[in-house]
């Protein structure tokens, strides 16, 4: 969407006005991040295996971030022909966050047999709703921030972020393992479930009116009729994106119909408490992608998007499968595979973000390109989601052992993991096809990899010893000092 159609007032605003706006919010974010950070994780499937909800709508569940992609096409057009962004965006956030408070008064206010379909739909719409405010948010905040400061501010939130997610990811986790501790009762546990969705969606309001009391209302630009849907070809008949855009449809393939079933993997199988799972799925990935984002994004910087994205991708697909090697008795060549996939996973998400950057960099139409990326992304995390269901409902009673790696047996779960695997693995035969000629050869990328990597291990495991040599010597020289007459 091109930026300069949107009218503001935020450019009068003096520098230390407009730091003081940033902080504030910044500071807005830090419930919504509660929000975000407590809905996502062991509370969610617990919550929908108290509903009753069966194992195979798990791929529905899991799909739904995905499907909510397809509602940025229609605000994007809103944005375009009325500049409705203060509208499009607060609404989205408002109405995404009541949505987790209606959910979690589910139980209480319909009948036992229509409590998890109800969770369900509004779950969907919450995600349809929060997307619907996304390409509003993107542009109030490109518009509001200079080029100069967008990357501390985004570090600042991001921090911000990480700080709020571990915290609540243990806390949250800790309870639930409280109260089943205390109590074994079902109906204990949902009460507090309930509570936990209700508190989060009030502190994602919360982030709302913070929001709110900062916008700076748009100017309103007459209607005017254009083409920009009849644009939305062009995208496809765009040489460079065509094999960008079966990647991006592939690996959504590939690895929406597991998202959610990797924490039934963790919960029935490796049988984890509800810290231990949120500590695995959520703390560490936010612990460590703060590192693996500032290492991946030097990367790119220095020998291009395409490489990055065929090396890290290609290792955190493969090390995916190290959840077949984890199990109860035997986890530390799983758990080492799937710590590799989680430090690799930045350097995907950052290359495929820039590289959609570059392609839709156009200010006259580059906000085509993005709808045009976020409804194929949708669609494909739709059919994904709903393949996956139909496969755990067909095969819900299918086991089958690998007695090379564990004797214990695999049931559906698994045979999702492999297929997503393959799949994935299958996406990158199309990253060969994106045009980046500025772009280091792929062998010397990996090359450098290898020893930038190599040297900061090296480095890290050096770090004791140095700081041992450098109080030995000074301990000798203050012995020196000592016996001097």
């Amino acid at each position: 969407m091109p930026l300069q159609t949107i009218n503001t007032a935020d450019h009068t605003l003096r520098r230390g006005e407009l730091r003081e706006k940033l902080v504030r919010i910044n500071y807005a974010w830090i419930p919504g991040s509660l929000w975000l950070w407590t809905i996502t994780g062991a509370a969610l499937v617990r919550y929908a295996q108290g509903l009753g909800m069966p194992a195979s709508y798990f791929g529905i569940l899991a799909a739904l971030p995905f499907i909510g992609n397809i509602m940025q096409l229609p605000a994007s057009y809103f944005l375009e022909q009325h500049s409705l962004r203060q509208k499009t965006t607060l609404y989205g956030i408002f109405l995404s966050r009541i949505c987790w408070i209606l959910i979690g008064l589910v139980p209480w206010i319909l009948p036992k047999e229509m409590t998890w379909p109800a969770m369900l739909i509004l779950v969907g719409v919450s995600w349809l709703t929060l997307h619907f405010g996304v390409p509003g948010w993107i542009s109030w905040m490109a518009d509001l921030m200079p080029s100069r400061i967008r990357g501390r501010f985004i570090g600042k939130r991001r921090l911000l972020s990480q700080i709020v997610g571990v915290a609540s990811s243990l806390m949250v986790g800790e309870m639930l393992d409280l109260v089943e501790r205390a109590n074994n009762e079902p109906q204990i546990l949902l009460k507090v479930l309930s509570a936990v969705f209700v508190i989060a969606g009030l502190c994602g309001v919360l982030e709302a009116i913070g929001y709110l009391r900062q916008f700076t209302p748009d100017r309103p630009k007459p209607i005017t009729q254009t083409s920009w849907l009849k644009s939305l070809h062009k995208p496809l008949t765009t040489r460079g994106f065509r094999p960008y855009i079966l990647f991006n449809v592939v690996h959504t393939l590939g690895f929406a119909s597991v998202s959610q079933y990797i924490w039934l993997y963790v919960f029935d199988r490796l049988e984890f408490s509800n810290r231990g799972a949120n500590f695995l799925l959520v703390t560490i990935p936010l612990l460590l992608g703060s590192v693996g984002f500032v290492y991946w994004g030097r990367m790119i910087d220095r020998v291009g998007k395409k490489p990055v994205l065929l090396v890290t991708g290609i290792i955190a697909t493969l090390t995916t499968i190290g959840w077949l090697f984890c199990d109860r008795t035997g986890y530390g060549l799983g758990y080492a595979l799937v710590i590799i996939s989680v430090i690799t996973w930045p350097g995907v998400d950052l290359s495929n973000f820039n590289i959609l950057i570059g392609i839709a960099g156009n200010p006259k139409d580059g906000s085509v390109f993005v709808a045009v990326n976020s409804v194929s992304v949708a669609i494909a995390g739709a059919i994904s989601g709903v393949s996956a269901a139909i496969i755990a409902w067909q095969f819900k009673d299918f086991t089958f052992t690998i007695p090379q790696i564990s004797d214990q047996p695999y049931d559906y779960i698994a045979v999702l993991l492999i297929l997503s695997t393959a799949l994935r693995l299958v996406s990158f035969v199309f990253v060969f096809f994106i045009e980046e000629p500025k772009a280091s050869p792929t062998r010397d990328a990996i090359r450098f990899m290898t020893t930038s990597i190599y040297s900061n291990i090296r480095q890290a495991a050096l770090m004791p010893t140095r700081a041992v040599g450098s109080l030995s010597k000074r301990t000798y020289i203050l012995t020196q000092k000592h016996d001097k007459p």
